[in-house]
């Protein structure tokens, strides 16, 4: 705890003493040479507090997405392009997930499934999606 803050300090084998802060809470992480003192790490700190503290209310003011809840009507992201998901329940017991022309994302689930299982669709969804493009492809 420095000057109010949470700082979290490793000590490594590198040259110079580096302060960073980091989204989405302005965590404060300190890496510093091993032959630095505690002491000096707290004056370091404490030097360049106020651009810490600037960090820290840049990172409370940005957007953050709203967590997914996968009911139609949210936007989902897919390769950069954002998308309006379209949850349709049917009676099978599969699930299908597939984009409509360039603004739909289609999921087709079963009755009363819930967030937990779309949410784990939605992802090996996306897995599969990226092994296709990501595929090694034979001349």
């Amino acid at each position: 705890m420095i000057g109010g803050i949470d700082v979290e300090v490793h000590w490594k084998s590198i040259k110079n003493l580096h302060v960073g802060v980091y989204p989405p809470d302005g965590r404060v992480r300190v890496a510093a040479p091993t032959a630095v003192s505690l002491d000096a790490v707290r004056r370091a700190v404490l030097t360049r507090m106020a651009w810490v503290r600037r960090q820290q209310a840049r990172f409370l003011t940005q957007e953050r997405q709203s967590k997914r809840l996968y009911r139609s009507g949210e936007t989902h992201y897919v390769w950069g392009r954002p998308l309006r998901l379209e949850v349709v329940e049917w009676n099978r017991r599969k699930h299908k997930i597939a984009v409509l022309g360039n603004d739909r994302l289609s999921m087709n689930s079963p009755l009363n499934s819930s967030r937990d299982q779309r949410a784990t669709w939605m992802a090996a969804w996306r897995r599969a999606e990226l092994r296709m493009v990501s595929a090694p492809r034979s001349c």
